[in-house]
């Protein structure tokens, strides 16, 4: 219920109650369906400004809860509606929600098959991405799925898409374009040599003091 609250902080504290109180708990999966109807804003009492700052909190919940307990659902259909959740607010009209439901799906890679991870990175490479929204949050999605550690085979043909993503004219999808271009470097076969290529593109933002400071901390995010 506190992740409905209208204060951030008591939202901000209700999600690190969840992620102490799942080590405890044996029933997940009717916590998962719940906080995947809240992230879809189903039945909710509030509209507008304030319901996106619910399902920003329930879907930072959501992967908090899929972290620490997911491996303990038992249904098979509880992991999969979550990522089919993530994958509907991936181009949401809101940054947070799209970065948020990057984390989720990032989270529900790593715990599900290689197979339908591998589904999901192919339909963003085919993907148009005529909107800025679809841009940014494949970009968003990419890292969290490869730093989620999810097994994936294509991941230089990823970089040179998250490449693309670099020269955008947004510059959110800029910034989440650095940050996965970090995590396809060390998802690499050879992270080395494929930090030694992308140094040139890396150097160019780093020396260049005329960029915006969130740029600078998108490219020290994706190098860590």
């Amino acid at each position: 219920k506190a992740l409905s609250d209208p204060s951030r902080q008591v939202r901000t504290e209700a999600i690190k109650a969840l992620s102490l109180l799942m080590p405890l708990s044996t029933r997940v999966d009717p916590l998962i369906k719940e906080l995947v109807s809240g992230a879809l804003g189903k039945n909710a009492s509030v509209e507008g400004t304030a319901l996106t700052a619910v399902q920003t909190a329930t879907l930072e919940a959501l992967t908090t809860v899929l972290e620490q307990g997911g491996s303990k659902a038992k249904l098979p259909a509880s992991i999969p509606s979550a990522l089919d959740a993530a994958k509907q607010l991936l181009t949401s009209p809101d940054e947070g929600i799209r970065e948020s439901a990057a984390m989720v799906m990032g989270t529900s890679c790593s715990l599900l098959t290689p197979d339908v991870t591998e589904e999901i990175l192919a339909e963003i490479l085919k993907s148009p991405e005529s909107s800025f929204e679809a841009r940014h949050g494949h970009a968003c999605a990419i890292r969290r799925i490869l730093a989620g550690g999810a097994q994936v085979s294509a991941v230089e043909d990823l970089k040179k898409h998250v490449l693309n993503y670099l020269k955008d004219d947004k510059a959110a999808v800029r910034e989440a374009g650095f940050a996965a271009l970090g995590a396809t470097i060390g998802r690499a076969a050879n992270p080395t040599s494929s930090l030694r290529s992308s140094e040139a593109e890396l150097f160019k933002v780093m020396k260049n003091t005329q960029e915006p400071m969130e740029i600078h901390r998108a490219v020290a995010r994706g190098l860590c």
